[in-house]
């Protein structure tokens, strides 16, 4: 595309089109009158979100211009801009989204009372034209947008297939908080206050200056990535575009950002925006240490609390479904939304896959209404082996099936149990090359942010390992992490035993603890950094740190068939202490475990 077209679009001779497709071209574009009358035209459409306002739109568009190329559609009617579509290209696949693509929450067009049909249609006929690959999803918009209605009426005409859909979405209004029982009153919300009130005075505090931000933003960053690693999904504040489109869209008058403290310690924060009298509420970031007493849900509550004395009348907690937002809103509504496609096949297919999946989820509420949420985490786990066979391909996948099989008729093992004292102790240095770095840390939970692959099973274990996180330091388990060069390698647990453990490589055989004793287990070293002596090097710091502390001995446990394992641990001054073979056919199972003699 051209940087910059002006040519009249073949419609009424008093309409004017123009498409600004580069960055250069809008920039300079809004120099001019454009700047202004596009904000004229976003606060006389009633209608309009910030997600459409270019306070939203031209930081998105600078941060992600290296992938993103702009597309704004313009129409003008007598010399007045009456209408704006903020879209944009996805360089590599040309692929046509709305302007913050998957970040905005609210997708339509700007315009003028009286101008919407006109505007749509030329963006219709923009889509058309540009034989984009892409199904395009406008929406969800306001209930009160009429862009849904044109789409579905004007499609036809121009041969464009679509589907209607509807989503719903919940609003606070603070006039209406009678309605519902105060969210302070709740339950669990009277529980977290009460456990963090414990701990010192609890506030939220608004961000306000470019300083605070700069003093705040790397915590709430850290946070949010650590909560998405929780969840199960991948992170996205590691990535520069997003960060530099949070640092600029901060310092538009419309962002709005809180945090929750205790006792000077932040729990939980939002980054979301003020417009028209309204915070619009997206997922909150939170310390997922404190995860059972709902920071994010907490911080939610006491926003609503101080709603009317920020200046707004409500909290729009947006499109979504689930117990939280039904429960904690005044009311709900129904987002209209609507997909675009670009061909008749692309349509047809989704048509199916729509229909096919509402068929089968019909049959499965037959049994009752919870049997489709109770079916859909088997579903996703179904979904994550097929996942896990593609990546190994047909002869990993054929060999993985095998072990499953084998496992599911019996299984054999023999376990190792193997301890260090301050006399045994060997000092291992890891294998580093020139200007490299080794670092050991303790209960660093923001370490687990330090890894940079793509790797689909080490991603799997690091958010296993988060979700573990929070209960295990509860626990008093002391998490131990290795670095290189600030990057994450490794990790392994240690805590001092105060009752037996039991050996899941065995069986569950029973070990008891001696007074003064620690354990050490469950240690990985990510497959990058293997054959460096870093497993060595960690336990060996373990030991060092807590014979220090006063333990007279150190126990860890192994499989005798993981040879590699086993020679490290040997050579950090750990000496075999019993050993238990274990052999299980279907239920049936036996044991037998003996200590090994030791020195004296």
């Amino acid at each position: 595309m051209e940087d910059l077209q002006a040519d009249a679009c073949p419609v009424k001779e008093v309409f004017d089109c123009s498409r600004y497709d580069s960055l250069a071209s809008l920039e300079a574009a809004l120099f001019g009158p454009l700047l202004r009358d596009w904000e004229t035209v976003s606060s006389e459409d009633p209608t309009a979100t910030l997600f459409q306002h270019p306070a939203w739109t031209m930081p998105w568009y600078r941060a992600y211009s290296v992938a993103f190329q702009p597309l704004v559609l313009t129409i003008a009617h007598g010399g007045r801009l009456v209408g704006v579509a903020p879209m944009a290209i996805e360089r590599a696949t040309n692929r046509i989204a709305f302007a913050g693509d998957h970040m905005a929450d609210y997708r339509d067009l700007v315009a003028l009372p009286g101008y919407r049909e006109q505007v749509v249609k030329e963006f219709l006929k923009l889509y058309r034209e540009g034989g984009f690959p892409n199904m395009l999803w406008l929406g969800p918009t306001l209930p009160e947008s009429e862009t849904v209605e044109i789409v579905l009426r004007a499609a036809g005409s121009l041969q464009i297939p679509v589907v209607r859909r509807v989503h719903y979405g919940w609003r606070w209004w603070a006039a209406e908080r009678d309605k519902v029982e105060d969210p302070l009153k709740k339950k669990a919300v009277r529980y977290a206050l009460n456990f963090f009130r414990r701990q010192g005075p609890v506030t939220v505090k608004i961000i306000r200056t470019v300083s605070e931000w700069d003093s705040f933003k790397e915590e709430f960053y850290n946070q949010h990535s650590l909560r998405q690693l929780f969840g199960g999904r991948r992170t996205s504040f590691d990535d520069a575009r997003k960060r530099a489109f949070y640092d600029e869209f901060f310092r538009q008058p419309y962002c709005h950002v809180t945090a929750l403290y205790v006792n000077g310690r932040m729990v939980s924060s939002h980054v979301g925006s003020a417009y028209r009298d309204m915070l619009l509420w997206g997922a909150p970031s939170f310390d997922i240490r404190d995860n059972a007493y709902s920071p994010g849900l907490l911080l939610m509550v006491l926003s609503m609390k101080e709603a009317e004395s920020w200046g707004f009348k409500g909290v729009d907690l947006t499109i979504g479904e689930g117990d939280l937002k039904e429960r904690f809103s005044t009311n709900r509504v129904n987002l209209p939304s609507v997909e675009l496609f670009s061909s008749r096949r692309q349509y047809l297919f989704s048509k199916t896959r729509v229909s096919a999946t509402t068929y089968f989820r019909a049959g499965v509420t037959q049994f009752g209404e919870g049997a489709w949420t109770k079916l859909k985490p088997a579903f996703k786990d179904v979904s994550s082996k097929v996942d896990r066979m593609r990546e190994l391909g047909l002869g990993g996948s054929i060999a993985q099936l095998g072990r499953w099989a084998a496992h599911a008729v019996g299984e054999s093992a023999t376990g190792l149990v193997l301890i260090a004292t301050p006399d045994s102790r060997q000092t291992v240095e890891p294998s580093l090359g020139a200007g490299e770095s080794c670092a050991f840390r303790e209960n660093e939970i923001y370490d687990l942010l330090k890894w940079k692959g793509e790797s689909n099973d080490t991603s799997r274990l690091l958010s296993d390992k988060a979700r573990q996180l929070p209960g295990l330091l509860k626990s008093g388990r002391t998490f131990h992490t290795v670095l290189i060069n600030d990057r994450l390698a490794g990790w392994g647990l240690s805590y001092w035993p105060k009752e037996p453990a039991n050996l899941s490589e065995t069986g569950g055989t029973v070990l008891e603890f001696p007074p003064g004793s620690v354990s050490l287990y469950d240690f990985f070293v990510l497959p990058e950094y293997r054959g460096r002596k870093l497993y060595q090097a960690l336990l060996s710091h373990i030991l060092e740190l807590r014979f220090r502390e006063g333990a007279g001995q150190a126990y860890i446990g192994v499989l005798k068939s993981n040879e590699s394992s086993l020679a490290g641990i040997e050579r950090t001054g750990f000496k075999r202490w019993r050993t238990t073979r274990y052999w299980r056919l279907l239920k049936w199972k036996r044991m037998n475990s003996r200590v090994e003699p030791r020195d004296t």
